[in-house]
């Protein structure tokens, strides 16, 4: 990976985030636990009236449930778990965000904590905005790197780590869902383009077998009175990997209830 001297922020205009900061100072102004009704109600009389849109079912303007849920975390709020009604709570000893340039900047930090090297582009696919939501309000102290002859940008705290390019050691069986497989820049994770179609599915994608920082394969479970999973792999697994790899199925045979696992290799 070859990094450059260069720092982002220089010469962009100031973006914000519609909504967002109006929407985090007004729960901001909430105190100890509230009911999420009650909560929504007192958000809906400190923002615009244009993020209060008329709901036909409630017969009323209020803000809108995404936005309302959004706004909770940075402003230091959480859901009760099993409440009823939904209630809302401060989180104990919550220390907020870190200080920003822009409102989507300790986003952009945290996503390229997790996968340095991601671009702007990503970002901003990651959360669902248009890029210049994210790229008008850039995060400080990001370097721009090239991994793989793609730019992209690494927070400078990260940058000697992600140099040192230690891979980590062990094998995973990581499921559709983990965070791992969030990122946008698939390539960097998965280079083959045949290995990435068949583990990123439009129904139904298997989970992915991860052999340090390699892709080795894919799997799918099948419970029935022992956990049985099934491999596909990528490329012919050493000894010492088939042997992680039962080790690892009996972990997670244990987290899904089951006495035992088996594993059978394609």
């Amino acid at each position: 990976m070859a990094a450059q001297a260069s720092r982002r922020g220089r010469g962009h205009r100031r973006g914000r985030l519609p909504g967002g900061g109006e929407a985090v100072a007004a729960v901001l102004a909430a105190e100890g636990t509230v009911t999420k009704s009650r909560l929504s109600a007192q958000v809906t009389t400190r923002i615009r009236p244009a993020l209060a849109p008329f709901c036909r079912p409630c017969d009323t303007r209020h803000v809108s449930e995404q936005l309302l849920r959004l706004a909770a975390l940075p402003a230091g709020m959480r859901l009760v778990p099993d409440s009823r009604p939904l209630t809302f709570e401060a989180i104990p000893g919550w220390a907020g965000l870190p200080a920003a340039t822009g409102p989507t900047a300790p986003l952009q930090r945290t996503y390229l904590r997790l996968f340095p090297g991601g671009s702007l582009a990503d970002v901003a696919d990651f959360l669902g905005v248009a890029k210049p939501v994210v790229a008008d309000s850039p995060a400080a102290d990001l370097v721009d790197v090239t991994v793989g002859g793609r730019p992209g940008l690494v927070r400078a705290e990260d940058l000697d780590t992600v140099r040192a390019d230690a891979p980590e050691p062990g094998l995973r069986l990581l499921a559709p869902s983990d965070p791992v497989l969030q990122g946008r820049d698939r390539a960097l994770l998965v280079p083959d383009p045949d290995h990435r179609s068949r583990l990123w599915r439009p129904l139904g994608s298997p989970g992915l077998l991860l052999a340090g920082t390699e892709a080795a394969g894919v799997w799918r479970p099948r419970q029935k009175s022992t956990l049985e999973i099934g491999v596909t792999a990528f490329r012919r697994l050493t000894r010492a990997e088939r042997t992680a790899l039962e080790e690892e199925a009996q972990r997670l045979a244990v987290v899904r209830g089951k006495a035992e696992a088996t594993v059978t290799l394609a």
